[in-house]
């Protein structure tokens, strides 16, 4: 089951994207990126986390890619594309 849940990424025109999203129990997240720029959200349970979280990404290039890892569900593989899958 997922962690993530009512997620949205809002842009604010000054090349700033906004990612809020809730969790279905109390976690902790940890943000970091990779070499290509995608931008990993890393969430993990944790009963003195909390539910609601917002960060701010900054994008050069106009772009904003992201992928949220919840560790202990199925791993999703980046294809050449840039698609994820399953």
């Amino acid at each position: 089951m997922s962690l993530v849940q009512d997620y949205c990424v809002t842009y604010d025109k000054g090349k700033n994207y906004i990612l809020t999203f809730n969790t279905t129990e109390a976690a902790n997240v940890a943000y970091s990126t990779e070499k290509d720029g995608t931008n990993v959200i890393t969430v993990t349970t944790d009963k003195k986390g909390k539910t609601a979280f917002t960060n701010t990404y900054t994008s050069k290039d106009g772009a904003f890619k992201y992928v949220f890892s919840q560790p202990g569900t199925t791993d999703r593989i980046r294809v050449p594309s840039g698609a994820m899958i399953p």
